[in-house]
């Protein structure tokens, strides 16, 4: 299975589920409502299925420097397991 990152990368298949994501159910009628659940479920599928569920990021602080009146701090997190 290729890395989802990459994958997603790769589509347009982000840009579908914002726009999908800005869709109120609510708001649609029953074909629509179809329609939808059926794309979502394709987008799924071509993700490459079901999300993982969150775990520990795992932050790490990498650098500090101290200003005049305020602070910079360079942060890096795991994304998944064993990314970074």
């Amino acid at each position: 299975m290729p890395n989802r990152r990459d994958f997603i990368k790769s589509t347009t298949l982000a840009a579908g589920a914002t726009a999908l994501a800005a869709t109120t159910q609510s708001q649609a009628k029953p074909a629509v409502k179809k329609k939808t659940e059926f794309f979502r479920q394709k987008l799924l599928e071509g993700l490459g299925g079901p999300w993982p569920k969150g775990g520990d990021l795992k932050p790490k602080k990498l650098k500090t420097e101290q200003k005049e009146g305020y602070r910079l701090e360079w942060i890096t997190y795991e994304l998944e397991p064993g990314d970074r």
